[in-house]
């Protein structure tokens, strides 16, 4: 069984909800920036300390098979409330 680690440059999805909140591995966050965004897919990356909140502005196919090229914004970085964990896994040292 192959196990695949997520990084901090693993991208994940997430919808804000109508209240402008981020629901991340039974955390929730707000920031006044995410408002605007409200029922839209954001893609969070976790650095452990930071979850750093993007818009995806645009992807498409590339000249390759199977290859896509996409454009990310950032939108805001939130601090998180559980600094020793990535993804909802605990950071080993």
């Amino acid at each position: 069984m192959r196990v695949v680690v997520r990084e901090e440059f693993y991208f994940e999805p997430r919808v804000i909800n109508e209240n402008g909140n981020i629901r991340w591995y039974g955390e929730r966050y707000t920031k006044e920036e995410l408002l605007r965004y409200m029922g839209e897919t954001v893609y969070i990356r976790d650095s452990g300390e930071e979850l750093f909140v993007y818009q995806m502005e645009s992807d498409e196919v590339g000249r390759e098979q199977g290859r896509i090229q996409a454009i990310f914004t950032l939108i805001c970085k939130l601090k998180k409330v559980k600094t020793k964990w990535r993804y909802g896994k605990k950071i080993a040292h």
